[in-house]
């Protein structure tokens, strides 16, 4: 039997693999097959391989991914006497929670592994390598042997069994830190399926993977999940309400800033970006919202159709670049104000203070947070969802965003590091700017030339709104990366983003309400902007009177900021 033509395929999406009533040895000509997936959700995706007399061995290493999870079926039965499952399938099978049917079956002889991960023969602990990561056998610990417990920190998939008992001085289970999986097969020494009717001619292998999330471990009160989703419903149904509120208070800030007697002045310009960036977080929020609506009868949360999922994660990276930019620009605009009081007549003062530095820098900034915030984009990773049983009533395949992932972790552990860094330089740049506006303001008492200044309130409260929205993102992803990492509550504390969320949208709202309160730069273009016409009718009355006044004394006005 040819069966060369086969050794292109890669991907079986549709159907059962099935492979019965052969003489084959092994199934050689599918080592090219990586994923073997069925999208349909009205059964199991099935995997048949049994009645195969002399096919000892699978012989498909090259098998990756199996799907969906849950409900993958696979089926090895009445093959040949010998035949075994390499480590490297029984991984798969574990990886994917497959339900697993097989007779006659063991872990092959053979210890060599793709990877190179070394595999070893569990034998006595006192032997056993330390450097072993997958460990075949019954393993016991016991008082004899529990000062050696220490060799299996390096196990991250057992083999066989793990029995802890008898034990006097071991106080915890931190030598399994690295265990990922276990699988119970049965061969030689390992006891048999308690729930076999027939427990002499029946083989198994039982699949465990002891990972927090899954097997539901929390750090704090279990019975607390109910508080957990009520809080985090509420936080977000505030953050939506936020954005909205957020996008029609920044829009009009939007026009304002950009009036001509702000637009020449470079923290003004600087503003404009912070102000830009603050409407796009609203705009990737409020997209989200109207784009990821789901049908009514389906209430399982984060699920939704692919292009609904990438529109999810579009918007994640906004709130990442927004925030990041908005944060570095006015970080900028406290250290060019601290420079420009301690040496006024520096001539980096005088080279920044142009617009087109500003418009530069605005740009600049804006650029490298996109960029970091694509960084997102690329490496979350989107699964298909099949535990939601209203999935099924519309025979749709549908998605989730991965947050679980170590990927997701990294990227908003070091998101929420410079978040943390940003607002600590902002406060202490805030106050030395307080302190060399309070030894200016003492030197123009002395001499005789006071003027009023609302720039030292305005910095500290800017500091201060920046600090709590910004170390409050920080501390919940530090907190998840390093308390909650293992354990269900991750899932709901990080919720707690949205309310880190919301004071972001307080925090640009304010910004809008100091510029207006303490700025009579900002005040005038106000002023300006909605008295526009009335003072074109009056130009045109006087034509004796330039009309080059109205124009340039604003100009002239801006070259020195209130701020």
């Amino acid at each position: 039997m040819d069966l060369s033509g086969l050794l292109k395929l890669r991907n079986v999406s549709e159907g059962t693999l099935g492979i019965f009533d052969t003489n084959l040895q092994n199934l050689s000509f599918l080592r090219n097959l990586e994923y073997v997936r069925n999208r349909n959700f009205d059964r199991f995706n099935s995997i048949y391989i049994h009645n195969n007399p002399k096919l000892q061995r699978l012989g498909i290493d090259s098998l990756e991914v199996l799907g969906p999870e849950f409900r993958v079926s696979v089926r090895l039965t009445d093959n040949h006497g010998d035949f075994c499952l390499t480590t490297n399938e029984i991984q798969l099978f574990a990886k994917y929670k497959a339900e697993l049917n097989t007779t006659h079956s063991k872990i092959c002889d053979d210890l060599y592994r793709k990877d190179g991960q070394k595999v070893c023969l569990f034998e006595e602990l006192g032997t056993l390598n330390s450097n072993c990561r997958h460990v075949i056998g019954e393993v016991l610990i016991d008082s004899e042997n529990e000062k050696e417990a220490w060799r299996l920190e390096n196990m991250t998939n057992l083999y066989g069994s793990l029995t802890v008992e008898d034990t006097r001085e071991m106080m915890d289970l931190g030598f399994l830190k690295q265990l990922e999986q276990v699988a119970v097969v049965k061969y030689d020494k390992l006891p048999k399926s308690p729930d076999s009717s027939n427990e002499e001619d029946s083989d198994y292998i039982y699949l465990y993977e002891p990972d927090h999330i899954d097997n539901r471990d929390f750090l704090l009160d279990k019975n607390l999940i109910s508080f957990y989703l009520t809080i985090g419903t509420i936080m977000n149904k505030v953050y939506d309400t936020a954005a909205f509120i957020n996008f029609f208070v920044n829009l009009p800030h939007l026009l304002i800033l950009s009036q001509r007697e702000l637009r020449s002045n470079l923290v003004y310009i600087i503003m404009i970006g912070i102000c830009f960036s603050d409407l796009i977080h609203s705009i990737g929020k409020i997209s989200q919202i109207f784009l990821t609506r789901k049908p009514i009868d389906i209430d399982c949360s984060s699920v939704f159709s692919y292009n609904q999922v990438i529109i999810g994660i579009l918007s994640k990276c906004t709130q990442i670049m927004s925030r990041r930019s908005s944060g570095f620009l006015a970080l900028f605009i406290a250290m060019f104000r601290s420079f420009s009081v301690c040496f006024p007549m520096s001539n980096a003062v005088n080279m920044l203070n142009k617009p087109v530095a500003g418009w530069l820098i605005v740009i600049g900034i804006m650029v490298i947070c996109g960029a970091w915030s694509s960084m997102y984009y690329f490496k979350t990773i989107i699964l298909e969802e099949i535990m939601c049983p209203a999935i099924e009533n519309h025979r749709t395949v549908s998605y989730k965003q991965d947050t679980l992932g170590e990927k997701e972790l990294i990227l908003r552990l070091i998101d929420g590091y410079v978040a943390l860094i940003v607002s600590f330089l902002y406060v202490l740049v805030a106050v030395a700017l307080v302190a060399a506006l309070v030894k200016a303001k003492e030197r123009r008492k002395n001499l005789k030339s006071e003027k009023s200044s609302n720039t030292t309130t305005l910095v500290s409260l800017m500091a201060v709104l920046m600090f709590i929205s910004e170390t409050f993102y920080a501390t919940i992803f530090i907190l998840s990366s390093f308390f909650f990492v293992d354990f269900e509550e991750r899932i709901y504390f990080e919720q707690l983003e949205f309310f880190a969320m919301t004071l972001s949208m307080i925090n640009s709202i304010a910004h809008c309400i100091i510029c207006f309160l303490m700025s009579s730069q900002y005040r005038d273009a106000l002023k300006t902007l909605i008295w526009k016409e009335n003072k074109k009718i009056d130009t045109t009355k006087t034509p004796a009177q330039p009309s080059t006044i109205m124009s340039r004394e604003p100009l002239a006005t801006s070259k020195t900021s209130q701020f």
